[in-house]
């Protein structure tokens, strides 16, 4: 889903304007984020990737070899941030998600959030310079094994959360057991939304996801579940309650889906 604030050729030619004019000799240069993926607004910023087989200490900090935000900038009221990565960082992510097995829990709690989050960004992402080895590099990625790993991750979130949620029930405090048991719903549904194949790691996005997932029951039963009938504590703990039953449901399908593939 592309951007409908900006049209997609005004940011590809924003992109390509300032990679050319400041790092023309990358080895590949893409844009990416939010605006790219549909999910952004008037205020977003756009998201410009440089990748550089060699990147200099002054574009990539010895002591941030990963990762250098090196530009923040204005093209009217449109901001762009321009990161600069190296090719070899890239590289060994992509082999990394490719070599992960399949429901290997431990191994998919290794992967940072941030690495993650690159990754999917690469996916959704539009070359501007380099087009043949963006697209190299892309075949390397294994994209099923990310939404995998980003399955298993909020999983595991899901299960932590739903028993804090429990802990906060047994103990009498309505407040927790609401924040609690709202955090393992979302969970449930991020994990639900990956086991289908979504590599977007970001909560923040959960109903842009829920949107493109397209399944109106599943929003319905979302959105009802996280309504509570009032502020009261006994609402709230009952609230909590049928919150924690209807994520118990949803991870039973995300085991049931992630079992069949």
């Amino acid at each position: 889903m592309l951007s409908e604030i900006f049209p997609v050729s005004m940011l590809t030619d924003i992109g390509s304007r300032i990679v050319t004019g400041t790092h023309a000799d990358a080895a590949i240069a893409y844009i990416s984020g939010s605006l790219v993926e549909g999910y952004g607004t008037e205020t977003s910023d756009l998201d410009i990737y440089v990748v550089y087989d060699n990147p200099t200490p002054q574009q990539v900090p010895e002591d941030r070899s990963d990762l250098y935000a090196i530009e923040t900038d204005f093209v009217g009221e449109l901001r762009t941030d321009t990161e600069v990565w190296s090719l070899q960082w890239l590289t060994d992510l992509a082999d990394r998600i490719s070599g992960w097995k399949p429901m290997d829990w431990l191994g998919a709690q290794s992967f940072e959030n941030r690495d993650l989050d690159l990754a999917h960004r690469f996916r959704i992402g539009l070359p501007i310079l380099g087009e043949d080895r963006f697209h190299a590099l892309y075949e390397r990625f294994d994209w099923q094994r990310l939404a995998g790993i980003i399955m298993l991750k909020r999983f595991l979130a899901y299960t932590g959360a739903a028993e804090d949620a429990i802990g906060s029930v047994d103990a009498g405090r309505p407040v927790a057991s609401m924040l609690h048991s709202r955090d393992a719903l979302g969970y449930a549904v991020d994990a639900l939304l990956s086991a289908h194949g979504n590599t977007n790691p970001k909560p923040k996005w959960r109903e842009a996801k829920l949107t493109d997932f397209g399944d109106a029951a599943l929003t319905k039963l979302y959105t009802e579940a996280e309504l509570d009938r009032s502020s009261e504590p006994a609402d709230l703990t009952e609230g909590a309650k049928r919150r924690l039953s209807v994520a118990s449901g949803i991870a039973a399908e995300v085991l049931a889906v992630a079992l069949e593939a």
